[in-house]
């Protein structure tokens, strides 16, 4: 057989087990998903940042777990992007590649972002803030430079970096289509209020991992084809 023949007889990828960092990137972005839709049931009525205060000191138990996802699901979802990047070969390993690397970037600022956004409320709720004091307090916050760059961070790696690293994925064949369409989905209705949102925003995080978890192996790369055209031959 030489390089010239069909590839049709090189034998398909052989299925195999999710690894622990497929299942790890799953319930991160779970958890993510989880910890958006917690702080939409607290803050979905809250329009200043004064009643945000109020809202969250009503149900504090609910924004505390909401920040605590927040922050746990970039450790979980740091070593399966990694995974990912070592195992894409071929079609789709640059995109796949970049996507995860904005992401992750994207992730580490999340910790930050969780830290400022979640913790903000709860300090102003114990400290015993005036309405007016901590309002003054919101408004200076968003001329910190380190919030702002945190939060530029955020946004390009979880939007832009979440939809280059799945067409990546979708090119390599590691997902299907409709894990592309959830992608598109999340993104789009990712500033969308109310708990509706959130619940759309959990299922299609569902849609757009969980075939990571039982995808088959990474596509070959030419070098590997080669081989397998050489052994064939044989």
């Amino acid at each position: 057989m030489t390089a010239s023949e069909p590839t049709s007889r090189i034998p398909a990828p052989t299925p195999t087990p999710a690894p622990a960092p497929a299942l790890a990137l799953l319930v991160g972005a779970l958890c993510f998903a989880t910890g958006d839709l917690l702080r939409r049931t607290v803050d979905g009525s809250a329009a200043t940042p004064v009643e945000l205060m109020r809202a969250v000191d009503a149900h504090e138990g609910f924004w505390l777990v909401a920040g605590g996802l927040s922050v746990l699901a970039p450790v979980l979802m740091l070593p399966g992007l990694a995974w990912l990047v070592a195992t894409t070969r071929g079609r789709g390993e640059r995109a796949t590649r970049l996507g995860a690397a904005l992401l992750a970037l994207g992730q580490l600022a999340a910790v930050g972002h969780a830290a400022a956004f979640y913790g903000l409320p709860t300090i102003g709720t114990h400290a015993g803030l005036s309405a007016s004091s901590y309002d003054a307090l919101d408004r200076a916050s968003e001329h910190s430079p380190l919030l702002i760059g945190l939060i530029v961070l955020f946004i390009l790696g979880n939007v832009v970096g979440t939809l280059v690293l799945f067409a990546g994925l979708r090119r390599a064949r590691r997902v299907p289509v409709w894990s592309l369409v959830a992608c598109v989905v999340l993104l789009a209705t990712a500033n969308a209020g109310g708990v509706a949102a959130g619940v759309l925003g959990l299922l299609v995080t569902v849609a757009m991992y969980a075939p990571l978890c039982w995808s088959v192996r990474p596509a070959y790369s030419p070098v590997e084809r080669q081989g397998l055209r050489r052994n064939a031959a044989t």
